[in-house]
């Protein structure tokens, strides 16, 4: 073992990639370090002439990631599991192998490119341009289109940069992706060029790669630029909404009714758990100003609403509805729903007896989940007959929601629509667009990260789910039963952030603007597979132009 790990160990320039990539992200959140992350990474193809090398070490630098930015998964696996930590860390090694699957993609490619085209000094500047632009776009193009289980990449790590982050109303995360790699690969070929000069002037070396670089300076700029611009327009926006509608947010620091269950027994659990959620609710509502509204997170209601197979459970349903009929208030909450063949993770929109002007308004609404989280609510390629089932009872094996939904919801003076997403569908731009096309005015996104501790998952995941309201620019509520809980504005503005694992209760003043147009809006989630086709187009170009400047080369001999 000794032997094997000395000669196939990674080299330490993968592992200061690593780090730096890691260290972008939160919580970390040191975003800078992203335009130079990669530079360690390429910087060792260069001395690489084996293929299988590039190939272990972009295993390691893809396990690093893993290990530094998803150890978390251990955590998940042993309490959603209840597996033993040695087996969850085996789960851990396995997810290292597919976490970063672009990383290992993308080696085989630079690798080819380094060799061919990007180490041969005869080379003019604006081939190596094309080269930069090809492998830029196959790597945003890649890592955007392909399913990654939390659908990260390197623009996320500027969730927090108040210009940068305009830029996704146009191609969401991707694009801030394509401007970081292309960054750092034309950084790298500066650096490159100066390091390998034969003559005293560095002016030649400048020269070689300054049309990359320059351009890669010049699309950073344009970006500010356009954030600079764009930001203030969306702060007027806000500034000067069409109407303001207040939410109360309960966040009970409840992740586990197992676990509860287990110190007072299922019923008295229960019945605990939502006597928790009344006594804040109604804690809220005496805060000024009251809210218009109530939201509690995801499973936040015990077990199966409106389908009692108990007397006791019959009397809990009722509580619930009581508490909305007494205080007169609409209650969003997340819970369980069944058709009686299959169960859903649903979130239930729950009015007071409606008015005579509310009519076509249903007094109970009910959004079932459509995009469910692989291995924990469903296995893949597997039913709920299988095998599975009985090993790991846990599961939900849920059903399927049809897809976007948009909910209308009244107060005493005032309506306004919400589309709910439920935890893992905040992952996924077009699934929130459906909603914003729908009409949408509101984001309603309810979250359970309880089972993913209270370090890393719930920051990454809180990151990802603000590009949903830059792309859409809609508000979003963000309710969670342990934390992060937040109301993120249309800029990106993050607001009323809450702890982790800490009880609180949340007065949100939700700002409705009238529609704003975005190229999101219009063509979608289109950034990723656009760059993978012009990556494509470009790497193709550079390979056949390279085998006709060969043929002409031997013709002429």
């Amino acid at each position: 073992m000794k032997r094997f790990f000395k000669k196939y160990k990674p080299h330490w320039k993968i592992v200061l990639s690593a780090a730096l990539y890691v260290f972008a992200f939160p919580h970390w959140d040191y975003s800078f370090l992203a335009w130079f992350c990669l530079i360690p990474w390429l910087s060792h193809f260069q001395n690489q002439n084996k293929l299988s090398e590039v190939f272990i070490q972009s295993i390691w630098l893809s396990m690093l990631i893993t290990f530094g930015g998803f150890y978390w998964v251990t955590y998940s696996i042993s309490q959603y599991g209840n597996l033993p930590v040695s087996i969850s860390l085996i789960g851990l090694v396995l997810f290292g192998f597919i976490c970063q699957p672009t990383i290992i993609t993308y080696s085989f490619i630079r690798f080819i490119a380094q060799k061919k085209f990007l180490d041969n000094k005869k080379n003019k500047p604006a081939f190596l341009l094309c080269v930069l632009l090809g492998l830029s776009f196959f790597y945003t193009g890649f890592d955007v289109s392909i399913h990654k289980l939390f659908k990260d990449t390197l623009g996320h790590a500027f969730y927090k940069n108040e210009l940068l982050r305009q830029v996704a109303d146009i191609g969401g995360a991707g694009i801030l992706t394509f401007i970081c790699v292309f960054f750092n690969e034309a950084l790298f070929l500066l650096i490159d060029k100066l390091k390998k000069r034969t003559e005293p002037s560095i002016w030649p070396s400048v020269k070689e790669s300054l049309p990359s670089f320059g351009l890669s300076v010049l699309l950073i700029a344009l970006t500010l630029t356009y954030g600079f611009f764009r930001n203030d327009f969306i702060k007027n926006k806000i500034k000067k909404p069409i109407k303001t509608v207040y939410a109360g947010v309960i966040q009970a620091n409840i992740g586990d009714f197992d676990k509860v269950a287990s110190e007072t027994g299922s019923w008295h659990a229960a019945d605990k758990i939502l006597s928790t959620y009344i006594e804040l609710s109604n804690k809220s509502i005496m805060t000024n100003p009251q809210p218009d509204f109530i939201v509690w997170p995801e499973t936040a209601y015990p077990t199966i609403f409106g389908h009692p197979d108990t007397n006791r459970e019959l009397k809990r349903d009722a509580r619930i509805k009581n508490f909305v009929k007494k205080r007169n208030i609409p209650l969003l909450f997340g819970g369980y729903d069944t058709n009686g063949k299959k169960d859903f993770n649903s979130l239930f929109v729950l009015h007071p007896s409606p008015t005579a002007n509310e009519k076509n308004i249903k007094k109970l609404q009910i959004y079932h989940k459509n995009v469910l989280l692989p291995f924990g609510e469903y296995i893949p390629g597997f039913g709920e007959d299988s095998i599975f089932k009985s090993i790991f009872p846990q599961m939900g094996f849920f059903g399927q929601g049809p897809g976007p939904e948009v909910y209308s919801v009244f107060t005493a003076n005032k309506s306004f629509k919400v589309s709910p997403i439920i935890c893992y569908e905040a992952l996924f731009p077009n699934y929130i667009i459906g909603g914003a096309n729908k009409g949408s005015e509101i984001i309603l996104n309810i979250t359970n990260d309880s089972w993913f501790g209270q370090y890393g998952e719930p920051y990454l995941h809180f990151a990802l789910t603000v590009f949903r309201s830059i792309e859409s620019r809609l508000p979003q509520i963000r309710s969670t039963n342990t934390g992060i809980t937040a109301l993120i504005l249309p800029s990106g503005e993050i607001k009323n952030k809450t702890g982790v694992f800490k009880k609180t209760t949340v007065n949100m003043s939700i700002p409705i603007t009238s529609d704003i147009p975005t190229l999101m809006k219009s063509w979608g989630d289109w950034f990723g597979k656009t760059s993978l086709l012009l990556g494509l187009a470009f790497l193709t170009f550079v390979f056949t132009s390279r085998k006709r400047q060969t043929h002409k080369y031997l013709k002429r001999r």
